[in-house]
């Protein structure tokens, strides 16, 4: 069913065709449609066809009937190149949509498109149909029927390929054009052209080209866009064919047959230059445009994971305080035991002497001097830990041999209550820039993974040797633990600090120790920390700089 809109269209390509069409007429160097000028109408009934579809095929039709009636041919040969026409139009319509041309014109693609149908089916097929039905009305002589082909061919795509795609542009960026920018642009521009067609001292084409329109068009293109480059290439055609028509300027100073080719070819040229050029700048926007989003989009995931990770490692980090704690209540446990032994056996002494009658004012001043001693060095105890799990928020510079030395007088009674013997062999005393309470987490994390393994394989002789070193050659401070439990298992030991890993599940491990020393070492102390195993056990090396 037609709709009232697709009258309308029909109305407007059927006064488009036909008028373009006259004024198409009024070029050509003969009284005929058989042209090499380039025929405006064939640009409208496609970019009609691409727009809107089959339903201006009518449009087309009487356009072209008119148009052929206008030169004095009889109805018959008039409705059949009509009828070629229409035919085009269908045919132009099916390959298009086929080939998923956009009409938009943003991509390479589509101008090729455009370029191969127009060249080497749609016109092919009209000139050859055209001109063949009025050979055979006897509209044409023999003789000039391969030249009759060739101008219609020639004029048509001029026309489609100069008007479709400025139509194209129009209709698909109404919206964004400045009319009345354009409307100015327009008239500098044709002034500007007048001036260098007539007034340059140049008689040669491919001169005119290099030295004058394709430079400023080309400029257009870049910085105005597409619409405006189109409309100076109409803008510029329309001049060279006024010229032509009124024997003035370059166009004017040859035969009229080569006057013609001349402005044909100064137009197709302009046109392909300017189409190419033009949309390639557009797909080049749109790449750099798709790639900011792409990288925009890439920022906003790996923000989005960084704060997730960040939420795991703060998830990690409490469960390994958590860990820690309990470790932290066991050596706290083992450092209480013997002074509350000690307040026991003081407090037994004193209510026996006390229920014998026999305590002594000197008696009771040593209970409490005694008991006084025990519990300071609790208190003492329990200031060791807090300040070894207080936080440095920043960096200090610290003796590392004073570290592993208040480190291992924490530890020592919960490793003398598995009998682990701990060898130092510190040398000299190095300093480094970090945060010390961070390191010696990371170091007990070590002791601690060590001191399971001795237990749990039942070494005898359990031993963990600690040396410290400074590489004056490499600027780096080297720090070796390794122990005798046998080893780590080569299955395994890639992936010791990933975390989560643990090989004491079955012993509420929580295989975060030492992946947080691996981050201790690697993001906050600026260090490095390897694993191998040697002849009697692991070896844990941890390199660091000293600056």
């Amino acid at each position: 069913m037609i709709k009232p809109a697709d009258i309308r269209h029909i109305l407007v390509l059927t006064l488009l065709y036909y008028l373009f069409g006259l004024h198409s007429l009024t070029i050509t160097i003969s009284n005929s449609i058989v042209t090499m000028s380039p025929f405006f109408p064939e640009g409208f009934a496609l970019a009609f066809i691409l727009i809107y579809g089959p339903k201006v095929i009518p449009g087309i039709f009487i356009g072209q009937l008119l148009l052929a009636l206008q030169v004095h041919y009889h109805i018959i040969p008039s409705i059949m190149i009509a009828t070629s026409n229409s035919i085009e139009g269908l045919i132009a319509f099916y390959l298009f949509k086929k080939a998923d041309f956009d009409i938009k014109l943003t991509r390479l693609k589509d101008v090729y498109l455009l370029f191969a149908i127009v060249f080497f089916i749609l016109q092919p097929f009209s000139a050859i149909v055209g001109v063949t039905t009025l050979y055979n009305f006897g509209l044409i002589e023999k003789s000039l029927l391969i030249s009759s082909i060739f101008a219609w061919y020639f004029g048509n795509i001029i026309g489609q390929l100069l008007i479709t795609p400025l139509v194209l542009y129009v209709y698909t960026h109404y919206k964004e054009i400045n009319y009345i920018k354009l409307l100015l642009f327009s008239l500098f521009f044709a002034l500007l052209c007048y001036v260098f067609i007539n007034i340059v001292p140049v008689q040669n084409i491919s001169i005119l080209f290099s030295i004058t329109i394709i430079p400023l068009v080309l400029l257009l293109s870049y910085r105005t866009g597409l619409g405006y480059a189109l409309s100076s290439i109409v803008i510029i055609s329309l001049i060279a064919i006024y010229e032509f028509k009124k024997r003035i300027g370059i166009f004017s100073i040859y035969s009229d047959m080569d006057n013609i080719i001349n402005i044909n070819f100064y137009i197709l040229a302009h046109i392909m230059i300017i189409l190419t050029i033009g949309v390639s700048i557009i797909e080049k926007n749109k790449a750099v445009e798709k790639y900011k989003k792409l990288n925009n989009i890439l920022e906003d995931k790996i923000n989005q994971e960084v704060m997730k990770n960040r939420e795991k490692d703060k998830i990690m980090f409490y469960q390994s305080r958590m860990a820690q704690m309990g470790e932290t209540i066991a050596m706290i446990a083992h450092q209480w035991r013997q002074p509350l032994n000690n307040l026991a056996i003081l407090n037994q002494s004193l209510y026996l002497k006390y229920q014998k009658d026999n305590l002594s004012k000197e008696q009771v001043e040593k209970f409490f001097i005694d008991s006084k001693s025990q519990i300071e060095h609790m208190s003492k105890t329990i200031d060791d830990f807090r300040e070894f799990f207080k936080p440095h928020k920043q960096k200090t510079t610290f003796y590392i041999n004073d570290n592993l030395v208040h480190l291992l007088d924490i530890i020592k009674p919960e490793f003398d209550s598995y009998n682990i013997f701990i060898q130092r062999d510190c040398g000299t005393r190095i300093f480094l820039n970090g945060y010390p309470n961070k390191f010696s987490q990371a170091i007990l994390n070590i002791l601690i993974n060590a001191k399971d393994a001795l237990v749990s394989r039942q070494i005898i002789d359990k031993k963990i040797v600690i040396s410290l070193d400074y590489d004056l050659k490499e600027d780096t401070i080297v720090l070796i633990i390794k122990d005798n439990a046998g080893g780590i298992d080569q299955n395994i030991i890639d992936h010791i600090f990933d975390p989560y890993f643990s090989t004491k599940q079955d012993k509420n491990g929580t295989g975060l120790g030492l992946y947080m020393t691996k981050m201790i070492i690697e993001e906050h102390m600026n260090g490095k920390i390897y694993v191998s195993n040697d002849e009697e056990g692991a070896v844990f090396k941890i390199l660091l700089k000293k600056s």
